[in-house]
């Protein structure tokens, strides 16, 4: 079975879209500005997080499968992540 990817166009502003059912979102990237370098890097974040829960949101209604084996991937990555702190904070306090 096929799995989707979240894919971008090559134009500008980055368009992005399913590339199993070609649906596109509507979250687009602004275009950079001159002088204005922080104010650019905060409208990127925001909008990453804005398409990131459009993914989300998507997987979710439209393939539901996928979403479903998202969830335990990111399930794992996190337990692995908050076992790795842990580890790291006891080699810190014990120190």
């Amino acid at each position: 079975m096929p799995s989707p990817f979240l894919h971008a166009t090559s134009g500008r502003p980055s368009e992005h879209y399913c590339s199993l059912c070609k649906t596109n979102f509507k979250t687009k990237f602004p275009r950079p500005k001159q002088g204005l370098l922080k104010e650019w890097e905060s409208a990127v974040g925001e909008a990453k997080a804005a398409l990131l829960k459009e993914w989300d949101e998507h997987l979710q209604a439209a393939h539901p499968r996928q979403w479903e084996r998202e969830r335990k991937k990111r399930a794992r990555r996190r337990a692995q992540m908050e076992q790795i702190i842990s580890k790291g904070e006891g080699t810190i306090n014990d120190a």
